[in-house]
C-alpha cells in the first residue's frame, strides 16, 4: 500500500524512512515526545510503503510507550501479589519465547520452507498471533518486573524457595 505513484519514489521513501525509524528507536527512546514521535514515523511508513507488519507493530509499540510515559508505575497497579511476582519472574523466558515467535515470521518461515518443504502458510498465522500475543504479555510481565518493590517481592520468594 503506498499514496506515492511512482514505485521508485515510494522505494526510497521508504528505505529512507525505515532508516529514520531505527535511529529513532535507537537513539530517542524514552524521551518526552518519543511515543508520539515513534507513531507519526510509524504512519508516514504505512502510507509510503513500508507494508503492514512493520508500521502496525510501530504503532502498537508507540502506545505502549505513551502507556509507560504516562505512568511510569502502571504495573504495580496492574498485578497484584502473586501475579505480579509470577509475572516479573518469567519475563526473560517469555521475552525470549517473543523473539523466537518474530523470528519465526522470518527469516524462519522462509528457510523452513525452503530446507524442510514446510508448508509457510500454515506457519506464518500461528508465528503471527504468537507474536503479537507474547509482545502484549512481555509487555504486561516488563512492567511487573520494573514495577517498584518488585526487588524485594522477588528475594522474598527466594528466602521462602530456600
Amino acid at each position: 500500500m503506498t499514496v506515492i505513484p511512482n514505485l521508485l519514489a515510494s522505494g526510497i521513501l521508504t528505505v529512507l524512512l525505515s532508516l529514520v525509524l531505527a535511529v529513532w528507536a535507537v537513539r530517542s527512546i524514552g524521551t518526552k515526545r518519543s511515543p508520539f514521535s515513534g507513531l507519526l514515523l510509524s504512519v508516514a511508513l504505512l502510507l509510503v510503503g513500508g507494508g503492514f507488519g512493520p508500521p502496525v507493530l510501530g504503532i502498537v509499540v508507540s502506545a505502549m510507550a505513551a502507556v509507560v510515559a504516562r505512568r511510569p508505575h502502571v504495573g504495580e497497579r496492574a498485578q497484584a501479589g502473586r501475579v505480579r511476582v509470577l509475572l516479573a519472574r518469567w519475563w526473560g523466558p517469555i521475552y525470549v519465547c517473543f523473539v523466537a515467535a518474530w523470528l519465526m515470521l522470518f527469516p524462519g518461515s522462509n528457510l523452513l520452507g525452503y530446507y524442510f518443504a514446510v508448508d509457510g502458510a500454515a506457519i506464518v498465522p500461528a508465528a503471527f498471533f504468537s507474536a503479537f500475543g507474547l509482545l502484549f504479555l512481555a509487555f504486561i510481565s516488563g512492567l511487573a518486573r520494573d514495577a517498584p518493590g518488585e526487588a524485594a517481592a522477588s528475594e522474598l520468594t527466594a528466602a521462602r524457595a530456600a
